[in-house]
């Protein structure tokens, strides 16, 4: 619990440098957390079905908790991913990849249609389903660089963190 709380007082803190352990230790208690509060909402939603005589009441409740929680969370996590990137020494401008599957996705499900069975793709259909593959492996590369060790001494950002920390 130590790095969760360490990572939200430095909440809205995007200079310096986050270890893998304050990065990863932060992100699963958040998922932990999100967890919890997902099966609560699940649990809420589905006993109101049956057994509630005001439905709708409990179920909301839980989901505002829920949104609240996620966007309380939000900057923090933006914030440590940013630091974890300056610990392998690049800029935080990497985190704009986040986003881009969800982009992809959306314009594909806007704005193109199912082909009929058997026939073929158009043109701007297999470009967006490239970008939206391009958009799943910068995934990965993202994920490549949070998982990799701390650049050794001071870089462009600050000082090595876990020299700092022991």
């Amino acid at each position: 619990m130590h790095w969760y709380f360490t990572v939200l007082k430095n909440y809205a803190l995007f200079g310096g440098r986050a270890c893998r352990r304050e990065f990863w230790m932060f992100m699963l208690i958040n998922w932990l957390i999100v967890f919890a509060l997902g099966t609560i909402n699940g649990i809420a939603t589905s006993a109101e079905k049956h057994y509630s005589a005001y439905p709708g009441i409990l179920s909301r409740g839980s989901s505002v908790v829920f949104g609240l929680y996620n966007l309380a969370v939000l900057i923090p996590a933006v914030a440590v991913s940013v630091r974890r990137l300056h610990d392998t020494n690049r800029s935080g401008w990497w985190m704009l990849l986040v986003p881009a599957p969800h982009i992809t996705l959306a314009l594909a499900l806007l704005t193109h249609r199912i082909p009929e069975p058997g026939g073929s793709l158009s043109s701007s259909s297999v470009i967006l389903l490239s970008l939206t593959l391009l958009a799943f492996i910068s995934q990965i590369v993202l994920l490549i660089f949070m998982v990799q060790d701390s650049q050794p001494g001071v870089n462009r950002y600050s000082p090595n963190p876990k020299i700092s920390t022991l």
